[in-house]
């Protein structure tokens, strides 16, 4: 008999997908709204049309399903790179999104970045081979995500021993041990790999919000 293990937090690629479902169903709903104007003001010159005259050619929904549409298809990635842009254009669309359906009273966007980037410069200071100035560069190593998550779960294993050479090491440690805390892994070790020194920023500063809105009332 099957034992079904705890449900897994949702990846990146996951919540993106979902959103992509989201996009693909509200742009086919703009698209059916969009044929029956359409399919109505034909029906209407065609009434006034005699019968010998000639016949003018309607739209069909098919036709217009065959339009390019974002969503799941925009998620169809063959190489690592295009498997990154693939999320780093999701992370583009959701930005866009909440900045568009947000209330007046929302913090600019560049305020909730400074904020958080001193959040975690409070309690990763004192930290060797760690000085967080950024959310890319600053984190190309890993040993930031090692000391932000050591500062919480100081026993979870010694950071003195740790290399900045390390990469793929310290990226293995910290994601495992945020996500023995609680923390959602969106992040994954061979995306860090592979973009190098310069990490994109919108993907570790939402992976970074995880900590603030796991830890923020931690001392």
């Amino acid at each position: 008999m099957e034992t079904r293990g705890a449900r897994r937090p949702e990846t990146v690629m996951q919540l993106a997908r979902r959103f992509g479902e989201i996009g693909a169903a509200q742009q086919n709903d703009v698209h059916r709204s969009r044929n029956s104007l359409l399919d109505g003001k034909e029906n209407a010159r065609n009434v006034g049309q005699s019968k010998s005259g000639p016949c003018t050619p309607v739209k069909t929904a098919y036709q217009a399903s065959e339009r390019t549409l974002g969503g799941i298809a925009s998620l169809r990635c063959d190489t690592p790179q295009q498997k990154m842009a693939a999320r780093t254009n999701i992370f583009k669309q959701m930005e866009k999104v909440s900045s568009t359906t947000a209330s007046p009273r929302t913090m600019n966007p560049n305020s909730i970045k400074d904020a958080l980037l001193r959040w975690v410069q409070n309690r990763v200071q004192g930290y060797p081979n760690v000085s967080v100035t950024n959310f890319s560069s600053s984190w190309a190593d890993g040993m930031a995500f090692c000391a932000l998550i050591h500062r919480f779960a100081p026993d979870a294993f010694d950071f003195n021993k740790l290399d900045p050479k390390n990469r793929r090491q310290n990226f293995e440690l910290a994601f495992r041990v945020a996500e023995e805390h609680g923390i959602c892994p969106l992040l994954e070790v061979d995306d860090m790999i592979m973009m190098g020194d310069r990490p994109d920023w919108k993907c570790v500063f939402t992976y970074v919000q995880c900590f603030y809105k796991q830890f923020r009332e931690h001392p």
